[in-house]
């Protein structure tokens, strides 16, 4: 991994350049620790463990050229990274953050400040910014419930009452929920029916913003997880991350997720999703 090169910013307000650069150089180096702990399982022991598994189909030869390749570009990126950590701005920085009384928060970058620093001139609105989406009727809702009712879907739904068409069960990939209509809030919420881990993180993922709002943004946001067990992240092409994790986001290739079966969907490990 180079060292990148000092961004030039302009339409960022003056006051906050310095800041953006900083939490970018964070950013940058956050990743560097991120691609150095995947060395060794991805890059080193993999191809030995897939040797191990198929070993008529293995080329001593070429397992040899990858893991030697692998072991000069990890020495190169421990090397940019101690460059990095030992800069004199770098100290500079972890000392006024030491010094400052600031609460800490979680190991997420909720913003991709490189991404910022990049595209501060003439950059686009974020994709993932919400619009303002007001709570559909239930006349909407049972159109919505009816366009997926369909036995082509990859993802089943039933009305627990079809008078009042709520609740709804929903399953996908052997993992049921329950979608409620909460009028109070105006917003749907989402239930994990099935037990474990997976179900309960899925459901911090796709029901957010938006798709709380309407069941046709919904219904297609839990499908796109009927591959959930099997589908690699688009970024890195593995299923695992380092820290074995699957691909948990996913990502409209269009501009207004809906009920259509072509709509297609990306996914991505929560460590690979900035780097897209």
């Amino acid at each position: 991994m180079a060292t990148a090169a000092e961004p030039t910013v302009t339409n960022i307000h003056h006051d906050d350049v310095e800041i953006v650069k900083q939490l970018a150089k964070l950013q940058q180096m956050h990743q560097q620790i991120h691609d150095l702990r995947s060395l060794l399982p991805n890059a080193l022991i993999g191809p030995a463990r897939e040797a191990i598994s198929q070993p008529r189909k293995a080329n001593p030869t070429q397992i040899a050229v990858s893991i030697i390749d692998a072991a000069q570009k990890g020495k190169q990126d421990i090397q940019s990274f101690r460059q990095d950590w030992q800069a004199e701005n770098t100290r500079q920085l972890f000392k006024d953050a030491n010094a400052a009384n600031t609460p800490q928060g979680g190991d997420t970058w909720q913003m991709d400040y490189r991404a910022l620093v990049k595209a501060a001139d003439g950059a686009a609105p974020s994709d993932l910014q919400d619009q303002v989406i007001p709570f559909e009727t239930i006349e909407e809702a049972r159109a919505a419930f009816e366009n997926f009712n369909k036995p082509e879907r990859k993802i089943k739904i039933q009305a627990t009452d079809p008078s009042s068409l709520f609740p709804i069960d929903a399953e996908v990939n052997r993992m049921h929920f329950r979608i409620l209509r909460e009028e109070a809030s105006d917003a749907y919420r989402v239930e994990p029916v099935t037990g474990g881990s997976l179900p309960q993180q899925l459901v911090g993922q796709f029901a957010q913003g938006s798709s709380l709002k309407q069941l046709g943004r919904l219904l297609p946001n839990l499908e796109a997880y009927h591959d959930i067990r099997i589908r690699k992240c688009d970024k890195c092409t593995r299923l695992l991350d380092s820290d074995l994790t699957l691909p948990l986001i996913r990502k409209s290739t269009t501009d207004q997720p809906s009920e259509d079966t072509a709509s297609r969907w990306l996914a991505y490990h929560r460590s690979c999703v900035h780097l897209a």
